[in-house]
C-alpha cells in the first residue's frame, strides 16, 4: 500500500474529480462535508401511545437521541402524528411543546417555547377531535454531546390529549446538517 501525499487535488479538465469505476473512498480518518449536506439520519422505531389527562406539560412516548458530529450542526427535527383530543363538554385545548436537553441537563423549549397550551384546540365541539400533527424545527444546540428531543403535552380544557402509537403514523426523524 501506498501513500499519497498532497495538498490539493484538482480536476485536468472540467469540475469534476472522479474515482476509478468500483472503487470507492475510504473517509474514516476524517471528512468535512460541505455546509448544509446531511451527516446523519435518526428515526424512532415503535413507540406507544400516550395519554395524558394532565393540566401541567408532561412527556410523551417520542422521545429521541442524537449525538453531533460538530458542535457547528444544526438538527432538523421532525414529528408527526396522529393525535386526538377529548372534551369534558367544554370546549377543548390542548398543548404540545419540544423539549431539548443536552447531556441530561436543563430543558430548552425549542419549539412553542413560550409554553402555549392551545396548539391544538376546537372551539365548537365538546366530545373529540382526530388531527394529524406535526412538528417541523431547525435547531442549533452547538454541541457534541448527547441531544434528547421529547415531545410534551398537557391538557388546558377537557379530558386528555393522545399521541397516537407509531402504527398509526408517529414518528420522529432527525437529521445532523453540518454547519
Amino acid at each position: 500500500m501506498s501513500t499519497l501525499a498532497v495538498n490539493t487535488i484538482t480536476a485536468e479538465t472540467g469540475n469534476t474529480v472522479s474515482l476509478a469505476s468500483g472503487k470507492s473512498l475510504n473517509a474514516s480518518q476524517g471528512f468535512t462535508p460541505p455546509a448544509g449536506h446531511v451527516i446523519q439520519v435518526v428515526t424512532s422505531g415503535t413507540i406507544s401511545a400516550t395519554n395524558n389527562t394532565s393540566t401541567n406539560w408532561t412527556s410523551t412516548n417520542y422521545t429521541i437521541n442524537i449525538t453531533p458530529t460538530s458542535s457547528s450542526s444544526k438538527i432538523f427535527f421532525s414529528f408527526s402524528n396522529h393525535m386526538r383530543v377529548n372534551g369534558d363538554g367544554s370546549y377543548m385545548r390542548g398543548g404540545i411543546r419540544l423539549r431539548r436537553e443536552v447531556n441530561g441537563g436543563s430543558a430548552t423549549y425549542v419549539w412553542n417555547g413560550d409554553g402555549s397550551g392551545e396548539t391544538m384546540q376546537v372551539r365548537n365541539a365538546t366530545n373529540e377531535h382526530d388531527t394529524p400533527a406535526y412538528v417541523g424545527v431547525l435547531d442549533s444546540p452547538s454541541t457534541t454531546g448527547v441531544v434528547t428531543y421529547t415531545i410534551q403535552t398537557k391538557v388546558t380544557t377537557g379530558n386528555y390529549i393522545q399521541n397516537y402509537e407509531s402504527a398509526k403514523g408517529g414518528n420522529i426523524v432527525l437529521m445532523e446538517i453540518s454547519g
